[in-house]
């Protein structure tokens, strides 16, 4: 989902790229995004500017993940809220060269040519912000959907309407656009159970070449780790084995016709993955003459250190820093989970859930908003696109037995 940021960025975004569209088209004109009377900016003398009009909630997804809360009234479900945006295009330039006109048909062509504001135009554009820059927290390319462009047939009396509220300025050429569907998530710390200490995951087998089982099906992350497949025909000649899209390698002396030990191929990430078993016989490389059954398997993160940071400035923006393995995709939903050790307070919640914040870099570490927080030690938990990091156990207690971390303390 999109945090506070996402209708500035959508602005952001469309006015760069129509500046880009314009330019190209008319000499000198370019796209701003200010008031259409000035009074905030200038506006260009030949060129389009951009300005928010009105935000409306969307009917078809308007109560999409509505808040969720217990019997205390403590949120469980964070509520997320969708929205089409307005935008009204002004147009200007000099009337004797025609030059509103050419770059209306410049804006009004690119957005029909390109009716989509994509996430890697959102993320390149992000990009050349300088360091600080207001909008450098936004996640707009991280909410599920993409923002679809969507120009608005509008009648003589819905513009005299519009411009009635700038009654101090001219009629300039106008056009609107549309934005849809933008979805903000609140950015507060939800509640997670502890996990469900025991899973199965069977396959069924078929045909002369089949997986029968993975051990283990829940796999946290390890450099070289490994996983056995027990089957049948996993002998032949031509058969290979994919775990995902690539193929993995088998431990030596470890291939039997009803059994086999693979190794994690480079690269994998957390999250679920498959696999399979697959012959291609006498048909080459390439091609595939049989093929197991498709096993699911869940590649388990596996948190390194977790790092409160305090903020005694007036904004109070504490956070959580969390580096993990494997390397966690700037596409991914990375989630921690908080789960206290102690008795909370009466009124303090006893578990939080947080997603983390928009990242430019895989190889940075993870910022989790830790700012509702209160203090206590935690029992800590990281989620990665449904993958949920384990807990160590006390091996000496008696069943059930306790967990022991790792563990976070908030002072």
């Amino acid at each position: 989902m999109s945090n506070h940021l996402a209708f500035a960025t959508v602005t952001f975004v469309l006015q760069r790229l129509l500046d880009r569209a314009v330019r190209a088209d008319v000499n000198g004109a370019s796209a701003s995004a200010v008031r259409p009377d000035g009074t905030d900016g200038n506006l260009p003398g030949t060129g389009v500017n951009v300005y928010l009009y009105q935000a409306v909630p969307t009917g078809d997804l308007g109560n999409f993940d509505a808040p969720t809360r217990d019997a205390g009234g403590n949120l469980i479900q964070r509520p997320v809220g969708v929205f089409d945006l307005v935008y009204l295009l002004t147009f200007y330039g000099q009337e004797a060269n025609l030059e509103p006109q050419r770059v209306q048909a410049s804006a009004l062509r690119y957005i029909t040519s390109e009716p989509r504001i994509l996430k890697q135009a959102i993320r390149s554009q992000l990009q050349t912000l300088p360091g600080g820059h207001f909008l450098a927290n936004t996640n707009l390319a991280d909410q599920p959907t993409i923002v679809h462009l969507k120009l608005l047939k509008t009648s003589f009396e819905d513009f005299s309407h519009i411009w009635a509220t700038f009654s101090q300025i001219n009629y300039s050429l106008t056009s609107l656009v549309k934005a849809e569907v933008v979805m903000l998530d609140m950015e507060s710390a939800g509640r997670e159970s502890l996990p469900v200490r025991n899973r199965g995951v069977y396959g069924v087998a078929f045909g002369a070449l089949g997986i029968d089982s993975v051990t283990p099906n829940l796999v946290p992350f390890a450099a070289n780790g490994t996983i056995l497949l027990n089957g049948r025909g996993f002998s032949g000649a031509n058969v290979r084995f994919q775990i995902g899209d690539a193929d993995a390698s088998v431990v030596p002396n470890t291939l039997t016709g009803s059994a086999v030990r693979l190794r994690l191929p480079a690269g994998i990430r957390a999250g679920v993955t498959t696999v399979r078993a697959v012959d291609s016989g006498d048909l080459g490389a390439g091609h595939v003459a049989s093929e197991s059954n498709v096993v699911p398997i869940m590649i388990l993160p596996v948190i390194q250190t977790t790092v409160y940071n305090f903020d005694n400035t007036p904004a109070r923006d504490h956070t959580i820093t969390v580096t993990a393995l494997p390397q966690i995709g700037i596409d991914q939903k990375a989630t921690l989970l908080l789960n206290r050790t102690d008795a909370p307070p009466p009124n303090t919640p006893a578990a939080y859930s947080m997603d983390a914040r928009p990242r430019t870099n895989a190889n940075n570490p993870l910022i989790f908003p830790a700012r509702d927080v209160a203090d206590g030690t935690y029992l800590v938990r990281l989620r990665v696109d449904g993958a949920v990091s384990e807990l160590a156990l006390d091996p000496n207690a008696p069943e059930p037995k306790p967990f022991t971390g790792p563990t976070l303390t908030i002072p």
